[in-house]
């Protein structure tokens, strides 16, 4: 089917491509569980009918149960139909029932649309699966199936009995038709399927969402011993770079070198400096005067240097060869 066709068909027909999805993935779902399994949770509480003459005949429910109680289901007798074993490769319920309706006019002396059939897997043999196959005649089926309806009795299921009289597969499915959908899957229980498909969906969702975030959660968790190594290394990191911006900005302020720069230009051959003392903050110089310069003045225009004045204001700088000694503060932000 192409999209347009599913655009374009009615909802009848979609009705009947959601309940063929259900049952197949039912049957799916069927095929995971073990035999043994199946047989206990198929188990319907049912009571049997089975053709006795002109009427019907009511055994107990298939649960001990009264015949007045629960579903019922018709019994046709082991000789209204066939029997037969097949050994059929390991396949899902949907290929098997596929399988066996393509072979079914070799198999029995009818043809397909004549008869209606069922199987039950009785036991896995290795790679292979050991199947019963019944198969009923259609017209005497829905016959009986009428004249059980005509009695004011509506079957929930059609069986055949098998060689000790215990009802075996069911029928009914098969003698549906299209047209409409099936009793088992009325409008409310669609519903009631959706709705718990959507409620898993949430679920799963959910679930997910919290598996996600354990898993990130761990993560995180066993990121933690580099997350701190990280971080120890950064605040190393930091202090390092503080201790260096300190160091060069004590360079810049405290370095006698511009200074010695700044004497070096300012002051002429005749002057000779004996001693230098700087710490950083003040300097003080000592030394002689050959010539006739100011040193005072030389040396208060350095622009690096402030309040700068005489140590000994009797011996004057004016004199040739004669001693001097000055001493002057560093100006605050000076060659910055």
């Amino acid at each position: 089917m192409t999209p347009a066709d599913l655009f374009n068909a009615d909802l009848k027909t979609i009705g009947r491509m959601v309940e063929r999805g259900l049952s197949w993935w039912r049957d799916e779902l069927l095929a995971l569980v073990p035999e043994r399994w199946r047989r206990w949770s198929g188990a319907k509480a049912r009571t049997v009918v089975r053709p006795e003459g002109d009427g019907f005949r009511f055994d107990a429910a298939l649960d001990g149960r009264s015949p007045a109680e629960g579903p019922l289901c018709l019994c046709l007798p082991c000789g209204a139909g066939l029997l037969r074993r097949l050994d059929l490769p390991l396949l899902p319920v949907s290929d098997l029932r596929r399988m066996i309706a393509l072979d079914i006019d070799r198999l029995t002396p009818f043809e397909t649309e004549d008869v209606l059939f069922d199987f039950e897997i009785e036991e896995r043999l290795g790679g292979r699966l050991r199947v019963l196959i019944g198969v009923l005649p259609r017209e005497r089926s829905l016959a009986a199936i009428e004249r059980l309806r005509r009695s004011g009795l509506v079957p929930e299921a059609l069986s055949l009995a098998d060689g000790d009289g215990r009802p075996r597969f069911d029928f009914l499915p098969a003698t549906r038709t299209g047209d409409g959908p099936r009793r088992g899957w009325t409008a409310s229980r669609l519903w009631m399927a959706a709705a718990a498909l959507l409620i898993l969906n949430l679920g799963l969702f959910t679930l997910y969402d919290i598996l996600s975030i354990e898993t990130l959660h761990q993560r995180i968790e066993a990121q933690q011993p580099m997350i701190g190594v990280a971080g120890k290394l950064r605040i190393a990191v930091e202090a390092e770079r503080t201790r260096r911006d300190d160091l060069v900005r004590r360079q810049r302020s405290f370095s006698p070198l511009p200074v010695l720069d700044g004497l070096t230009r300012s002051l002429p051959d005749e002057v000779w400096i004996q001693r230098l003392e700087w710490n950083g903050a003040s300097l003080r110089i000592i030394g002689w005067n050959r010539g006739d310069a100011d040193v005072l003045a030389l040396v208060d225009g350095n622009p690096l240097l402030a309040n700068v004045r005489p140590v000994d204001a009797a011996a004057s700088p004016k004199s040739s060869a004669k001693p001097f000694e000055i001493v002057a503060e560093r100006k605050p932000g000076g060659g910055r």
